[in-house]
């Protein structure tokens, strides 16, 4: 299945930010689907005594204890798919939808029946994170990229999401290892793909609050060349305030 670009936009203020609401670019992916329908394949019945569908893992981490009805769905899922893998991509792919159609506790759901058809599933534990992260947890949401990050870790995507993390969490708590975390990632993922824009916008973003302005701008404007439409406006207001640009093809 081909992966493409999802992008979500979370705005939060907070810091020199807090006076205007800065919306941060926050990329998760998604696959397109088969022809195969979710409803076409029976759903896990979960009881809420036992399992809690809202969190990750049904909140019961990797101790899950596997019950009939758990058999039942996995031979569903054989006469539907090639393989489990293939069913457990099937459904982390329909879960980044809900995702993004704000359908929440759907996505939770759909990203535990991922895990559930596959241990190793990097969607599970970057949906889980990307989850945590619209709830403001963010110790939370570092904790499931990272496990994520651990089974892809050539994942640029999940690099700089990961790094936009470590860079909310650095403009709440001032952790000056958050925030060189970030730059670790980030400067990896651009070794990666030297064209990934995105990357450089939250590298920019990472030398802004490091108060590195002119790098900051670089970075910027490296960003914007490759993909312009990308462009966070907001962040581009408060990087001129800082320092104006040094080109002067940006102005207040």
């Amino acid at each position: 299945m081909k992966k493409t670009l999802l992008f979500i936009w979370f705005v939060y203020g907070s810091g020199l930010l807090a006076s205007e609401a800065q919306q941060v670019e926050f990329i998760s992916h998604t696959m397109s689907l088969s022809a195969k329908n979710d409803s076409s394949v029976k759903k896990t019945i979960v009881s809420k005594q036992q399992r809690n569908v809202n969190l990750p893992m049904y909140g019961l981490d990797n101790n899950i204890q596997i019950t009939p009805n758990d058999e039942a769905f996995f031979l569903d899922c054989e006469k539907n798919f090639a393989s489990r893998n293939e069913a457990s991509l099937f459904f982390s792919a329909r879960a980044w939808e809900y995702l993004a159609e704000g359908q929440i506790d759907t996505a939770m759901h759909r990203f535990n029946l991922a895990w559930l058809l596959d241990k190793q599933s990097t969607d599970s534990y970057w949906g889980w994170g990307v989850l945590a992260y619209q709830k403001d947890k963010l110790p939370e949401a570092i904790t499931y990229l990272e496990k994520g990050l651990a089974l892809k870790p050539s994942n640029i995507t999940l690099m700089v999401d990961l790094a936009t993390v470590y860079i909310r969490s650095y403009q709440n708590n001032n952790n000056q290892e958050e925030l060189q975390k970030s730059f670790s990632l980030l400067n990896k993922a651009i070794e990666i793909e030297p064209t990934f824009a995105n990357a450089y916008m939250k590298l920019s973003l990472a030398e802004y609050f490091k108060g590195e302005f002119d790098k900051a701008w670089w970075s910027f404007h490296k960003g914007y060349d490759l993909a312009p439409d990308e462009t966070d406006i907001e962040y581009l207001k408060q990087l001129l305030v800082k320092k104006e640009d040094p080109k002067g093809f940006f102005k207040e």
